[in-house]
This record gives C-alpha cells, structure tokens and sequence, in this order.
C-alpha cells in the first residue's frame, strides 16, 4: 500500500504514518500540491515512477479547511486533481483519509432558499476516483448519509475521536466531574464521553440568530463546585463555546475544559480563546490534530505569552487513524486491485 500526504495534514500525524508505514513495509510518498499565480490549482508526483503506480492501491492524507494562504476549496481542488492524476497513471483502488470532512456542515437546505448540500456535491466529485472517505467524527448522520448517496454504504466511515479525549483527560484528576454539551447537536459525543469517563450530564441550548451568531436560551444541570468538559465537534468561530462556558463558570464550575475534535478555529476565535483563558473562564482546552495549526499556535504564544498558549493544545489522531488504516481500510472489498 502507497500512503501519499498532502499539505493541510498536521506534521505529528504524516510523521507518525511515515514511520509505520515504513516499519510495515509500505511507501510514503509527499504530493506537490499548489495553487499558480494566476490561481489555477495544481499536482504532481514526484520520486515515483508509473510502474510502481500500476495497480497500487493508495491511501491519500488530506483535510479540506483553510491553513495558511490556503483555503478549504483550494485543498479540495487539489485533492481532486490528485486523484485524477493517480487514476490516468494506472493507480490501483483510492481511499481517502480527510480528518476534517468535507464540508459536512452544510448537509441541509435551509428553510425558504435552494441551497447546493455541499457534503453531497463534495461526495459526487471525489467519488470520480476515489473509493471510500474516512473522517474523524462526520458532522451529522444526514451528511454521512448524503456522501454514502455517491461512494456507496459502508464506504464512508467516520471515527469517533472519544476515547483519546478520555486519554487526555486522565492527566487532570478531575473532581466529581461533568460534561457539558454546548447544544443539542453536541448531545451524542457528550453523552459518550460521560459514558466513558463515568461523569453527569449538564446541557446547554443555544438559539441560532445568524450562520455565525448564536445566543444561549437554556441550562439544565448542576455543575457547583465540579470540573465541568464541555465537547463539540467543531470549533470555528468559538462564539457558541465561549457563550457556554461563560454560563457554566456562573453555574460555579470549579474547572472548565473544552474539547473539540477540529480546530476550525476563523476570526475571531483565537482572541476568544486568549480571552477565555486570560479571564479565568476555561481552564484547559484541546483540539484534535485533524488540522495543521502548529504555526498558528506559535504566532499565538508569542502575541498572549508562553501561559496563556499553554492551557491550549492538540491531542493527536494519528494512533487511532493507522489503526483504522491497518484493520479496516487495507482489507475492505473496494480497496482490492482489480
């Protein structure tokens, strides 16, 4: 199996599949993925020859959000153009490794306007050359269903990232605890990770007023004097996490973590975060590396300081991603040569 890695996939994750891949006897392989002055993107592949592409069965490493002077759509063009250049070289079968997915937020027609599903419309061009997709924790069922429409059942997978969420938390001893979902969308992973960690439930209900604004209208729990983790999927702008977490430590949380499988993370919401954390508010937060956002914490450390950027981290997805790669991908019927 060829293991090839785009641009957008965090450095800790690539190293780590490079060193296994390797042990394991497969081969790694760095694509050239850019974008002309004149914008048109661009792919090439180098230090491989097409007699070693023929009929090789491949598994590409990409994520479809903005990171540097790239944009989502830009990692997206460029994954396409990937796999069409595998394809017209003889590749075997392609799987798709995207921890951040493919614009699965957008899985539904908002009430009074047409809008174009883009986790569907995303689906129906991948599924051009690709075989199947795997994310870590797709959006909404409905968006899975959407991209299952164009790969086929059982080809688009999604991994649940709970169970390093509980390996982290260990560190932190925390007292009679409790997990805090910031909207009803968060109920499921909640409800998982107090599964797993043996703590209560607390809820929170928010009230959309804009794609980017949102106001919360309801608390039900007892988070007194108890550590309190709140969990989502998503973290973009943090105006829902910080309303929440603003809520619990008035409730009299003794503690407040934040975990977020994706670090989205557009304007504001790194001066939320040094806000939140400067103020006392949340005392710990941590993102799943599905993202590269290594520079941008750096640029952060230096503009709020070494203690404030302390309290903020990464838990890596790359043990559970390889693991799935090794049990699950390399022997599923799509990804046989023919």
């Amino acid at each position: 199996m060829l293991f090839i890695f785009g641009r957008s996939i965090p450095k800790n994750l690539s190293s780590h599949f490079v060193r296994q891949a390797e042990h394991d006897g497969h081969k790694t392989l760095f694509a050239s993925m850019g974008i002309f002055p004149s914008s048109e993107a661009f792919c090439e592949l180098k230090d491989i020859s097409r007699e070693q592409l023929a009929g090789q069965p491949i598994v590409v490493m990409e994520s479809f959000a903005r990171v540097g002077d790239f944009s989502a759509n830009d990692f997206y063009a460029t994954t396409l153009l990937l796999g069409d250049t595998l394809k017209r070289y003889g590749a075997g079968p392609l799987w798709l490794i995207n921890p951040f997915g493919p614009y699965a937020r957008q899985d539904q027609e908002r009430p009074g306007k047409m809008d174009s599903v883009a986790c569907e419309a995303a689906a129906r061009h991948l599924a051009l050359d690709f075989k199947g997709i795997t994310c870590v924790e797709i959006h909404s069922l409905k968006a899975q269903n959407l991209m299952e429409k164009h790969l086929g059942a059982g080809n688009v997978i999604s991994i649940d990232p709970t169970e390093i969420f509980v390996e982290d938390l260990k560190q932190f001893n925390l007292h009679d605890p409790v997990v805090v979902s910031p909207d009803k969308g968060a109920n499921d992973r909640a409800d998982s990770l107090a599964e797993q960690t043996g703590a209560d439930r607390c809820y929170v209900d928010k009230e959309r007023k804009e794609i980017v604004q949102t106001k919360v209208v309801g608390f039900k729990g007892d988070v007194k004097g108890r550590d309190a983790v709140m969990v989502d999927d998503m973290a973009d702008t943090l105006g829902t996490a910080e309303n929440s977490a603003i809520i619990v430590k008035e409730k009299g949380a003794r503690r407040v973590f934040f975990y977020a499988s994706h670090p989205v993370l557009t304007p504001p919401a790194w001066g939320r975060l040094a806000k939140l954390v400067s103020d006392g508010v949340v005392d710990h937060v941590r993102f799943g590396d599905t993202i590269a956002r290594a520079a941008e914490h750096e640029n952060f450390a230096q503009q709020y300081g070494p203690d404030v950027a302390a309290k903020i981290g990464f838990v890596g997805v790359e043990k559970i991603l390889y693991r799935h790669v090794m049990q699950d991908i390399s022997n599923h019927p799509a990804m046989r040569p023919a």
